[in-house]
């Protein structure tokens, strides 16, 4: 092979990489453009019933045909699902990430056994409620969705935004703008997240406030499920709205003080706010503590 053979297929490889970057990036707009458009949908036909004392699973012909509303959900649904169970896939096979490590660490996670729970009485909810009433594929979407969603969320939580952003301008050092739109689309999945289950969670429990009844013959057991899903889609929100807005600039409230301790003859007196100011302590050292502080006041 000659090396102008070679260079044509380097720069053949280079423009295909560059393609498909941008292609994954249209993807990602366009997967995004469809999730938010499911979402506002069942935002719409959800508050609509709500308006007229029935659920979702009771609300056809006030809006479109029940047929219609169950396969839009459904579709909406597994397009979360899908979405969860990509973005994991994702996750599992990059480099910086170890999915050996990670199975070994999520069963020390507070939250994983937490949301493990919330799970079990989702799908005793789901079987409950769907089930019941002859919509399997909706019920079991549901099932997918959350399972796959608890799945992400554990795995996104070992993982900064920081680190993101910082892997794509060095994957991307020569394409500034992309790394930066990439970053953006990570926020606006993020978003996507964040606004579905807000909008289940204000959906679910707007059912408890009107005390609409889902299932006549499990009324009680029905109102425990049903706090559950509230607790479930409530957990999801703050964790997308604590990994958007993990340590925001906020502008100064309180002018606390610093850790740094002043001493005289007798040990420490107190710390110097950020202003420069001095603030008087009680003291709080040990004995041993206070005597190796006046050792060193006599040493200098």
């Amino acid at each position: 092979m000659s090396f102008k053979s070679f260079i044509e297929i380097r720069d053949n490889m280079r423009c295909f990489a560059h393609d498909r970057d941008y292609l994954i990036c249209c993807s990602c707009v366009v997967l995004i453009l469809l999730r938010l458009s499911f979402t506002c949908l069942f935002f719409i036909f959800g508050f609509i019933c709500l308006d007229r004392q029935v659920t979702v699973e009771y609300c056809g012909n006030v809006t479109l045909s029940q047929n219609t509303k169950n396969s839009l959900d459904t579709a909406g649904t597994f397009i979360e699902a899908g979405s969860s169970l990509m973005l994991t896939s994702l996750i599992f096979s990059w480099g910086k990430f170890s999915p050996r490590n990670f199975f070994y660490a999520v069963p020390c996670l507070p939250q994983f056994w937490f949301w493990l729970i919330l799970l079990v009485m989702a799908v005793i909810s789901i079987v409950t409620i769907d089930f019941k009433n002859d919509m399997p594929l909706l019920g079991s979407s549901l099932i997918f969705e959350i399972g796959s969603l608890l799945v992400f969320c554990c795995a996104l939580r070992f993982i900064k935004k920081l680190t993101i952003k910082q892997w794509l301008e060095q994957k991307f050092i020569n394409k500034f703008i992309l790394a930066r739109f990439m970053y953006f689309l990570f926020i606006a999945t993020m978003w996507c997240y964040l606004i579905r289950n807000l909008v289940l969670f204000l959906y679910d429990t707007s059912i408890m406030a009107k005390k609409i009844s889902r299932h006549d013959h499990f009324y009680n057991l029905d109102s425990l499920l049903l706090l559950t899903n509230c607790t479930t889609r409530g957990s999801f929100t703050q964790f997308f709205y604590a990994k958007i807005f993990r340590r925001p600039r906020l502008p100064v409230v309180c002018e606390n003080v610093f850790h740094a301790r002043t001493y005289d003859q007798y040990g420490s007196m107190g710390v110097i706010d950020r202003s420069g100011g001095f603030q008087p302590i009680m003291r709080c050292e040990t004995e041993i503590e206070e005597s190796f502080n006046n050792v060193l006041v006599l040493q200098k």
